[in-house]
Order: structure tokens, then C-alpha cells, then sequence
């Protein structure tokens, strides 16, 4: 997932015909599971990390990465409803000097 190695928004592309030349083959599914996360695609990467899961049940860096998007969706969807509580405390403070 850290890689330094750019992917060209046509890499998806090409991982996606691979997948439909053979639905069978992990190995586009995990590219394109990577490609998507580095456009902040995580549900779809998640579907494509769910189906390398269902194709080889035992690929163990499969399910390691599963995890830790599901593990990073949580947090970003924690953080989010922070910053958003953070708002609404900043404005109901503002309006309560503006009150008083």
C-alpha cells in the first residue's frame, strides 16, 4: 500500500479487462484493490480485496489488507465526524459569545 511507484489512473483500466479476461486470476483484483486505495477508493478497493478472499480463500496478504482498509475506513470516517463535531462545538461557542 506505501509504494513509491506511481499508477496511472489507466492502470485501473487495464487491471479491470485483465479481470474480465479471466475472473479467476487474484492477481488484477489485488492491483486494482491498490490502485483504487491510492484514489482514495476504498470501498471499491474493498470489493476487490473481498473477491481475491472469495477466489483464494487462503491468501493471507489479501486478508491482512482487508483489514487494515477496514481498519483505515473506520478511522477516516472517525476523523471525519470529528472535524464535524469540532465545527459545531467552534459555532455553538461563537454563538454563545455572540449571546452573552
Amino acid at each position: 500500500w506505501s509504494s513509491d511507484v506511481a499508477l496511472p489512473i489507466s492502470s485501473i483500466e487495464q487491471f479491470e479487462l485483465a479481470i474480465q479476461h479471466d475472473a479467476t486470476f487474484v492477481s488484477p483484483y489485488q492491483w486494482a484493490a491498490v490502485a483504487l486505495h491510492r484514489e482514495e477508493r476504498c470501498a471499491d478497493a474493498m470489493v476487490h480485496l473481498n473477491k481475491v478472499i472469495e477466489i483464494s480463500k487462503n491468501d493471507k496478504v489479501a486478508i491482512q489488507d482487508r483489514e487494515c482498509l477496514n481498519a483505515l475506513m473506520i478511522c477516516s470516517v472517525k476523523d471525519a465526524e470529528d472535524q464535524s463535531q469540532s465545527h459545531d462545538k467552534a459555532l455553538f461557542l461563537k454563538s454563545a459569545r455572540t449571546i452573552t
